[in-house]
């Protein structure tokens, strides 16, 4: 079964500021993740599960920047929540 990849508005306004460069290596990280999750030999993509205000949510880190998540195994479904540089994400 295919992934689905669904993206907030926020996500979308931060992910066209910051460029086509950007979009390209969130799209290969992504990509690297599902097919991690699947068991094909890719490095392991850099996610973690988040606490504070994001409590519950995942993070993932492309370059300087994060990105917030969530996964349904169950349903092959990611939403990203929001795209943001290191400094602003967890603030």
């Amino acid at each position: 079964m295919s992934w689905k990849i669904k993206i907030s508005k926020r996500a979308k306004k931060h992910r066209n500021l910051y460029g086509s460069d950007l979009k390209k290596k969130i799209d290969t990280a992504f990509l690297n993740l599902i097919n991690y999750y699947n068991g094909k030999e890719v490095p392991k993509p850099d996610v973690k599960i988040l606490a504070g205000k994001y409590h519950g949510l995942l993070r993932l880190r492309v370059g300087e920047f994060r990105v917030i998540f969530t996964m349904s195994a169950q349903n092959h479904e990611i939403f990203v929540i929001d795209i943001l540089p290191r400094g602003k994400a967890y603030k």
